[in-house]
């Protein structure tokens, strides 16, 4: 589904070019549950960026679905639109929009008439058992709600990729034991393909393919028991 092909990114600080990642090649197949790990810094924001779209590294290849992603902004943020939902750790979601609204924003340049984004914004709300809080504002939810709100705008443009960026780091244990049921129905049952940023095992137990960058090289495997082998 997602091939990455010498992806390498390096940033200008005082004077001195600091490289982030280097030459990165990663396949990720439809159906995956990716977990990626890493310690801060070690550019895994950067490389879901690129992968989305929303940063131009310094050298790249990237195909999806077999297609190569041109870096034209517009062909980007229409291919984001149509195949990729982002969940992020603090939920970003607009605090003066109800919770039906913050899951209609990926519609903002839909076709689709108002009323039938509405149904569908509220049909994916009631599959993730919040559809009571639609109109709820977002200080009015719990942490676990929030996620869900989130998980729903992601779905709502029925992607083939959802990025996760550390998803569960806000929530208590019991909340994001909640959350990654919610993502491992999607992943089994409706063949949604997940890249996870993550330090958590429950994850990573989770995942059928796991990574991890160090020193700008990305490393696959299962590091509790199989030796680092470079991706």
């Amino acid at each position: 589904m997602l091939e990455l092909r010498d992806i390498t990114q390096a940033f200008l600080y005082r004077f001195k070019v600091i490289p982030v990642l280097k030459d990165i090649n990663l396949t990720i197949n439809e159906g995956d549950f990716a977990a990626l790990m890493g310690i801060s810094g070690s550019g895994k924001t950067t490389l879901l960026n690129i992968i989305a779209g929303l940063l131009k590294p310094s050298k790249e290849k990237i195909y999806f679905k077999g297609k190569r992603i041109i870096n034209i902004d517009f062909f980007k943020s229409r291919f984001r639109r149509k195949n990729i939902g982002f969940v992020f750790q603090n939920f970003n979601l607009i605090n003066y929009l109800s919770v039906v609204e913050n899951v209609m924003l990926p519609f903002k340049f839909s076709s689709e008439s108002p009323l039938n984004q509405k149904k569908h914004a509220l049909t994916i709300l009631e599959k993730l058992g919040i559809k009571d809080k639609a109109h709820y504002y977002p200080s009015m939810l719990s942490g676990g709600q929030l996620q869900r709100c989130a998980i729903a705008r992601a779905l709502v443009n029925n992607p083939a990729l959802i990025i996760a960026d550390e998803p569960t780091g806000n929530l208590d244990s019991e909340t994001a034991h909640e959350i990654l049921k919610v993502f491992k129905d999607l992943n089994k049952n409706e063949g949604i393909t997940f890249i996870v940023v993550t330090h958590e095992s429950e994850i990573i137990d989770m995942a059928n393919e796991i990574y991890k960058l160090d020193s700008g090289n990305l490393f696959k495997g299962r590091f509790d028991t199989v030796k680092d082998k470079k991706a």
